[in-house]
């Protein structure tokens, strides 16, 4: 990007010391037959290219910079895939209003009738699409068929309490007895199951996976032709622009904890252009944001969704401090409590891995400037400057100040 933007802006100097102007004048020229001379400008982000050549101009405007990260390959445990599952399912709910994205052309999010996005909309998919995307991740479903089938045997785990066979449920019940017995308001698992069955109902899912079916046949296989191809060609750039930043190995250094797994799974999803309702499932296995500058932002990417995987284990671990400061904030919800403390914490862990590679503090979260994130950003540095970090001494002090500051509680309880 660095070497696009000086190539831009040396054509903005060269066409002004050419024609003598500065930018936004225009130039009369009398000659036998008096003509017009205009400059077209065209602006990228602060830059200015002033062209005298209209075909010059558009192919400006039109281009989209290629992006990539250059230097020694050291290596990184993260590879990148890419598959059409992923990548409808998460359109189909972005464009029915269930997730949100930043940065995705209006154009191309279509595909799907008004009647159909309410039907969804409006249905207990509302509350549970992290479960049904990240469990579509933690699969191996790649094409249509395949999340077509695999949505059809989660129906039948839920309402017929089969076994899974191709599905990998986002909350095992393996998982989900450790944590309901540190935060015993979740209820047992048959309870839990009682809650999904309720909102991911078989009329539901039938519905999911009609609007699958829809947006594929009005849209999306024509788009997938195309795009298919964009990605995989973004997803070797981004595996080498890990393997040359090492990412994944600098959030473990900041937090001085490590992935269990042996490798991170990335999946770049075309919805997400510069972000949104990025996701990731427990134990390895992320979704990315997919533009053509993703490769200078993949860092935050995983030091977020990585993040929720790596420092996870403190929510069993704590459970006690979480539950008296749920009592202090007049909550009975004590795990919906410890996940927002968890998404402030990891803010604040994508802040630090953000401030290796761009050199300065800037808000790359919405949660950055709130009192609840200026707190723990205060007790992070506190802990650090004791002579070395650990993250077990941080989260104890973080949730004991946390008790104690009544602007901090306000403002996590605004996130709740």
């Amino acid at each position: 990007m660095a070497s696009g933007v000086a190539e831009l802006a040396l054509t903005a100097h060269a066409s002004e010391r050419a024609s003598g102007l500065t930018t936004g004048e225009t130039a009369i020229c009398h000659t036998p037959a008096t003509c017009l001379m205009a400059r077209y400008v065209v602006e990228v982000g602060p830059f200015k290219a002033a062209l005298s050549s209209l075909r010059d101009a558009l192919a400006l405007c039109r281009a989209q910079p290629k992006v990539s990260v250059e230097g020694r390959g050291r290596g990184d445990r993260v590879e990148f895939r890419v598959r059409l599952a992923d990548n409808i399912l998460s359109h189909v709910l972005v464009v029915s209003e269930l997730n949100y994205t930043y940065g995705f052309p209006l154009e191309l999010a279509n595909g799907l009738d008004l009647k159909t996005r309410l039907r969804l909309r409006s249905s207990g998919l509302r509350r549970r699409w992290w479960f049904v995307a990240a469990t579509v991740l933690l699969s191996e479903a790649s094409t249509l068929e395949e999340l077509l089938d695999l949505l059809e045997e989660l129906e039948q785990v839920i309402h017929d309490g089969a076994r899974p066979s191709r599905a990998r449920l986002a909350w095992s019940e393996e998982d989900f007895a450790k944590t309901s017995e540190a935060y015993p308001e979740l209820g047992t698992w048959d309870e839990y199951l009682g809650k999904l069955r309720r909102d991911l109902s078989r009329d539901t899912l039938a519905a999911l996976r009609g609007a699958l079916r829809e947006c594929y046949d009005n849209f999306y296989e024509r788009y997938w032709e195309r795009r298919e191809g964009e990605l995989a060609e973004l997803a070797s750039r981004l595996k080498r622009a890990v393997d040359v930043l090492q990412p994944l190995r600098a959030l473990e250094e900041t937090v001085g904890l490590r992935l269990e797994a042996e490798r991170l799974e990335a999946f770049p999803v075309d919805v997400f252009r510069r972000g949104g309702g990025v996701y990731g499932a427990h134990p390895n296995r992320i979704t990315c944001t997919s533009s053509e500058c993703a490769p200078l932002s993949i860092h935050v990417d995983i030091a977020h969704e990585a993040g929720h995987l790596v420092i996870g284990g403190w929510k069993l671990r704590h459970s006690d401090s979480v539950r008296e400061l749920a009592s202090a904030l007049g909550r009975s919800d004590a795990y919906r409590v410890a996940c927002a403390i968890e998404e402030h914490v990891v803010a604040l862990v994508q802040l630090k891995v953000d401030l290796r590679y761009y050199g300065e503090r800037r808000v790359t979260h919405g949660y950055m400037e709130n009192a609840a994130f200026a707190l723990a950003e205060r007790v992070w540095s506190e802990v650090e400057s004791c002579g070395g970090f650990s993250f077990e001494h941080f989260i104890e002090e973080y949730l004991g100040r946390l008790r104690e500051s009544e602007e901090a509680k306000r403002a996590l309880a605004e996130c709740l």
